[in-house]
């Protein structure tokens, strides 16, 4: 099941104002900058192995993410998606096998815009070699498939 929602929106909404401002300021669309964001994405071998090593490390980092504005009663500029379903629904974490994250990723890069990922692939309590198992599967499996992949423009 490709992971859809919120994510790809607003960064193609961003994009897009960008390209505005962009045109508007007479630059070259040849060198247009990249245009990018960063995922959380765990590869497994499957859906339910990548969600069972996922959602703890999730919860992990949103609480260390979030301990100071909570100890200091300080409202974040922009709200944290603590639930780890709804943030993989809206696109913010990617978790499943190799074919999964690939098509989120597919259809994320193609409604957004962007030319640039940056993948974060130790966060939360994630060990090493989880981390490393992710890399593997995302560089043999998943990143072969998005090399020609160009975002749908405006």
């Amino acid at each position: 099941e490709a992971q859809k929602g919120l994510a790809g929106d607003l960064t193609r909404l961003l994009h897009d104002r960008y390209v505005e401002e962009w045109a508007l300021a007479k630059k070259d669309p040849a060198d247009f900058p990249l245009f990018g964001t960063s995922k959380h994405i765990v590869v497994a071998d499957t859906d339910e192995e990548a969600i069972a090593i996922a959602r703890p490390a999730h919860a992990r980092w949103i609480y260390h993410n979030t301990l100071l504005f909570r100890q200091h009663n300080v409202q974040r500029h922009r709200a944290a998606v603590e639930d780890f379903d709804e943030a993989r629904e809206k696109g913010i974490v990617f978790a499943g096998s190799p074919a999964t994250v690939r098509d989120g990723l597919v259809k994320f890069i193609e409604e957004s815009g962007i030319n640039y990922l940056a993948c974060r692939i130790a966060f939360g309590d994630l060990t090493f070699e989880q981390s490393k198992r992710s890399l593997d599967l995302l560089t043999s499996k998943v990143f072969p498939d998005l090399v020609e992949l160009k975002p749908v423009t405006v």
